[in-house]
């Protein structure tokens, strides 16, 4: 018999290193804006509600990166986002949600355990 690496109540033990908590929201097919953002309010993902969270900034080596146009500038900054559990339903066509900020999922990482996930968020400002 093999014991699981993790220990399963390992995750609510350490509430207090999820601080905050976040929603994952997924716009609509439809079309898009002039600058490339789905028309349309998103809405929250089924089983994806208010969920324990902590949000890192991002690596001293990731700067932000600024992008001028005539009409807009735009400045994105990535951000590490720790889950307490395991969400294999988190993909990166969703929208992260931590108290009115929301972020663009870029990418998501699970861990070999299925006991955690981790995201790679975008904050984008205009």
């Amino acid at each position: 018999m093999t014991t699981p690496l993790v220990h399963p109540d390992m995750l609510t033990s350490l509430a207090a290193f999820y601080p905050q908590t976040c929603t994952f929201t997924l716009n609509a097919a439809g079309s898009v804006n002039a600058h490339g953002r789905p028309n349309g309010a998103p809405g929250n993902v089924a089983g994806l509600v208010n969920l324990p969270c902590s949000l890192n900034q991002p690596a001293r080596s990731s700067q932000p990166q600024e992008v001028r146009t005539p009409d807009m500038t735009v400045v994105t900054e990535p951000h590490r986002l720790a889950l307490a559990g395991y969400y294999p339903t988190v993909t990166d066509e969703m929208q992260c949600v931590i108290g009115a900020v929301v972020y663009n999922v870029l990418s998501v990482i699970h861990d070999a355990q299925h006991a955690s996930t981790w995201c790679v968020l975008e904050q984008v400002t205009t």
